[in-house]
């Protein structure tokens, strides 16, 4: 078991929300809610509860747009355990943590269950904040172009209209590799963003051949 953890990758990315623990519990747990700033779904907040989100498909890395989750915990106000099961061999945990702080939340998201050896799941989490101040988190391929990190999107997805009203944004990144402590090692980045027009689809074609392989087309449609 010590040596199966030691080579799953996990991603944990924290942010204060300006908002009271009740609220933000809301905004993780009522499948309305989730549909508006991560994924259509039929979630139920009932232990064992099994469900789907849907989002648009990816056949060049095993995805067919859906992913498998179970309601694995809960601890209301608190914690929500999740299995995530989608795409080409990832099966992962996914929880989502609150802690109330001053007059606001603190929520960690940690993911884990990631294959460092499999570049198609060695993503970034883009965490950008909705109008009412609940974070809006988002697996991307991620590239740099002079000094600045980068990411591409074929449309005005909820992501790039929150980056669109409010800048600041936080971006956790995988590594790949094991630190002297024998745990996995990851890079979170704070900053402010910006929406550049154009170029999309080059970017994509690029960062295609970093993430699934050098003779890819990206988008498969494209």
């Amino acid at each position: 078991m010590r040596r199966i953890m030691s080579q799953a990758l996990t991603i944990r990315v924290e942010e204060f929300l300006p908002h009271p623990v009740a609220k933000v519990w809301r905004a993780l747990t009522d499948a309305e809610l989730l549909a508006r700033w991560l994924m259509l779904n039929d979630f139920k907040l009932e232990l064992g509860h099994r469900f789907t989100f849907q989002t648009a498909p990816l056949p060049a890395v095993g995805l067919d747009g859906v992913i498998h989750c179970e309601v694995l915990t809960i601890e209301p106000l608190h914690l929500l355990w999740l299995s995530w099961r989608g795409g080409r061999g990832l099966d992962s945990i996914l929880t989502w943590r609150l802690e109330p702080e001053n007059a606001g939340t603190r929520l960690i998201v940690e993911h884990t269950g990631f294959d460092p050896h499999d570049p198609a799941q060695r993503l970034a989490h883009l965490v950008t904040l909705n109008a009412d101040g609940s974070p809006q988190v988002t697996c991307v391929w991620v590239g740099i172009e002079d000094d600045e990190l980068v990411t591409a999107h074929l449309g005005a997805y909820q992501k790039v209209r929150n980056v669109g009203r409010d800048p600041r944004v936080a971006l956790s990144l995988e590594t790949g590799r094991i630190g002297p402590g024998g745990l996995p090692e990851y890079l979170v980045v704070y900053g402010r963003a910006r929406v550049v027009e154009g170029g999309a689809p080059e970017l994509l074609q690029r960062l295609a051949k970093v993430y699934i392989g050098p003779d890819v087309k990206f988008p498969p449609n494209g």
